[in-house]
C-alpha cells in the first residue's frame, strides 16, 4: 500500500513489516522491520557485475533512475539495470524474494570473466546478528572478515531467534535449468556488503 514518508510503500500485514522507495538509485531502499522487538535490516541495491577468480571485476551497470511498478505484492523495476536486467521484489507472508531478470544472453556485455555478482550494502541494527556457516556450522560474522558460502545466511535477534534469512541464491536460464550460486559477506570502508555471485536471481 502506499507508505508514509519518507516511504513510498509499505507492507505492514504479513509476519514482518516492509517499507519502499520508489527509485531503485535512491539508496536504502528497503527497510525490513521485526515489529514484535522493533530491530531492522535496510538494503541498497548495489553494482551488477562480471567478477573472475581473482576477485578482479568488470562493473555492467548501477541501479538505474526507474520507479518501480505496483502489482499487489510486487515491486518491479523493468531495465532497472539498463536495457534487458530488470529488478523485482515479491512479497509473501513469511518471506521476500528478490529477483533480477535477464532477458537474454545479448543482454549482458561479453567478458571474458566467468562470474555474475550482484551486491547489496546493508545495515542491522544494534540487535541483529548476521549467522553464516563457517565450516563447523553457524557462527555470528564478525562484520569485517570476508566469508563465502553456499548455505543461508540467516538474521537472528540477541535472544537467537531467526527473523529474515537469505535463501541459498538459485539462477534460472529460459528452459528451467536451475544452477546453485554462492554468497560473500565482506566489509569495503564503513559499509557492509552482501555480494550474489552465479545465482541469487
Amino acid at each position: 500500500v502506499t507508505g508514509v514518508a519518507p516511504w513510498n510503500y509499505q507492507i505492514t500485514k504479513a509476519n514482518y513489516n516492509l517499507f519502499a522507495l520508489s527509485q531503485l538509485n535512491q539508496g536504502q531502499i528497503l527497510k525490513w522491520l521485526d515489529p514484535a522487538s522493533g530491530q531492522s535490516i535496510t538494503f541498497q541495491p548495489m553494482a551488477l557485475q562480471w567478477v573472475n577468480s581473482l576477485n578482479q571485476i568488470q562493473q555492467i551497470s548501477m541501479p538505474q533512475s526507474v520507479a518501480a511498478q505496483v502489482n499487489d505484492d510486487i515491486l518491479y523495476w523493468p531495465a532497472g539495470y539498463g536495457a534487458g536486467r530488470h529488478f523485482k521484489y515479491i512479497a509473501s507472508p513469511s518471506r521476500l524474494n528478490k529477483l533480477l531478470i535477464i532477458d537474454s544472453a545479448a543482454s549482458l556485455p561479453a567478458t571474458g570473466y566467468d562470474t555474475l555478482e550482484l551486491n547489496f550494502i546493508m545495515s542491522m541494527s544494534a540487535g541483529v546478528a548476521a549467522y553464516v556457516d563457517i565450516g563447523s556450522g553457524l557462527a555470528a560474522w564478525d562484520k569485517k572478515t570476508t566469508i563465502d558460502t553456499v548455505k543461508a545466511i540467516e538474521f537472528r535477534l540477541s535472544g537467537g531467534s531467526v527473523v529474515w534469512s537469505f535463501a541459498v541464491p538459485t539462477a534460472f536460464d529460459s528452459a528451467g535449468n536451475e544452477t546453485i550460486g554462492s554468497m560473500r559477506l565482506k566489509k569495503s570502508g564503513s559499509r557492509l556488503y552482501v555480494s550474489c555471485q552465479n545465482g541469487c536471481f
